[in-house]
């Protein structure tokens, strides 16, 4: 009987450390793995946009509307990245037309090979935005009121954004809000709004003669008319300016 359970005992050991190997080398291989994918992650990211573009494509050979599409693009070689090319003029042209026209915001321009790597939460040369109120001609514009703000978050952090601005209403005598407005700002101009936006020009509550459903951190005396630039209007209800919404606009010029 002792034999017995001695030889149990012996067994049980070799099978817990038969389990244990085992675990060890799935949790091994699970690291490995792990490193792999990672590294393949970051090389993926220093890669030119164009073996990105190429791994996508490779990797989404069938495309179903609605549910699963690449975006659109427009592919403009050296040597024909000309401003005197007129044919490539016209072709990017008509892309950032049909873009706008599609609803979309504006389109992006990439280097496509040189210093084409992808590098988050960085701002270069090598990608930029078009926008249609970055267009001159193509844009709304309002002159409007900053009455309130949000304190700002990450990069904006200790600054105040997104504003909210408004238009005055002579006939209610109030001021309605139209839009936030949070880009075309400098680093110097989000410094001087906050010391200008301070002592007694910070309200303590929201003035009766504010008329609005947002409920900004802020509130501010109205004070300043800055020249907004947005990519286009909505009127939900012509017969009051409260309640025409407007894009995220952008800031032009005080």
């Amino acid at each position: 009987m002792v034999h017995l359970i001695k030889f149990i005992v012996r067994i049980t050991t070799i099978l817990h450390f038969c389990i244990i190997c085992i675990l060890s080398c799935c949790l091994y291989n699970y690291v490995i793995a792990g490193i792999k994918c990672s590294f393949f992650f970051f090389r993926l990211l220093a890669s030119s946009l164009r073996q990105r573009r190429k791994y996508i494509n490779d990797l989404i050979q069938k495309e179903r509307p609605g549910f699963l599409e690449l975006a659109k693009q427009l592919t403009v070689e050296a040597d024909e990245a000309c401003v005197s090319n007129e044919t490539t003029l016209g072709k990017i042209n008509s892309f950032f037309e049909d873009a706008c026209h599609s609803s979309c915001e504006g389109i992006m321009v990439k280097s496509l090979d040189v210093d084409a790597g992808y590098f988050a939460s960085k701002r270069a040369e090598t990608w930029l935005k078009v926008k249609r109120d970055y267009v001159e001609g193509l844009g709304d514009s309002l002159d409007l009121v900053p009455i309130g703000a949000w304190h700002g978050n990450g990069r904006k952090a200790g600054w105040y954004s997104p504003f909210l601005m408004a238009c005055y209403n002579p006939d209610s005598e109030e001021f309605q809000s139209v839009c936030r407005v949070m880009s075309g700002f400098s680093d110097s101009f989000y410094v001087n709004m906050k010391e200008f936006f301070s002592g007694e020009r910070l309200l303590s509550r929201k003035p009766s003669y504010y008329q609005t459903d947002e409920s900004p951190d802020l509130w501010f005396s109205p004070e300043l008319v800055w020249e907004i630039r947005g990519a286009g209007t909505t009127n939900f209800f012509s017969s009051n300016i409260s309640n025409m919404k407007k894009k995220i606009g952008k800031f032009t010029y005080i």
